[in-house]
């Protein structure tokens, strides 16, 4: 039994937020989540037609490919010029 009155004693120190604390923060969760559901659907939507164009045209996917590949070694040579102090 002392731990469910040691439990009702720390709820009671919670300060819990008022209603309109709630709403507000549960709208910002709401528009944070919408914001970012279009965002990943337009990437997916911009990834499947790449994909489409690379499939009908295999210089495309080198290009990429090539991209990518020059991208990873630059970022790659660019992280190991900081001085790690």
């Amino acid at each position: 039994m002392s731990y469910i009155r040691e439990v009702r004693s720390e709820l009671n120190k919670v300060t819990w937020p008022t209603r309109e604390e709630v709403i507000n923060l549960t709208r910002i969760v709401l528009i944070v989540t919408l914001i970012s559901s279009l965002v990943l659907g337009l990437i997916s939507a911009l990834l499947t037609l790449f994909t489409e164009i690379g499939v009908q045209n295999a210089l495309v996917f080198v290009v990429a490919f090539a991209a990518i590949v020059i991208g990873a070694i630059y970022y790659s040579r660019r992280g190991n010029t900081r001085s790690s102090y």
